[in-house]
């Protein structure tokens, strides 16, 4: 797993970042899962070009939702909440 640390909230520094994230360490992604929160609504700028499917999972399935919480647990484990995050996270 990949944790990037982001500023912003607008789709295009969401792209933006993503871009980057990809670019700088040579990542070879074939899928990206997002909820349904609206800056992640302009992902297929960036995943079109890179040939990157992208798939929406339900905030409101139990069994997706418990994915998403376990990685974000994972990152509370060893960053608590105010932690100061470096550019990139590796896991």
């Amino acid at each position: 797993m990949v944790a990037i640390k982001v500023t912003s909230k607008y789709m295009s520094h969401i792209n933006e970042k993503l871009l980057e994230l990809i670019n700088k360490n040579e990542i070879k992604i074939k899928t990206i899962i997002k909820d349904n929160k609206p800056e992640f609504n302009d992902l297929i700028k960036v995943t079109k070009d890179l040939n990157i499917k992208v798939y929406r999972y339900n905030l409101y399935a139990s069994c997706e939702k418990e994915t998403n919480e376990n990685f974000n647990d994972l990152i509370r484990r060893i960053f608590s909440k105010g932690s100061n995050f470096v550019d990139f996270i590796y896991f």
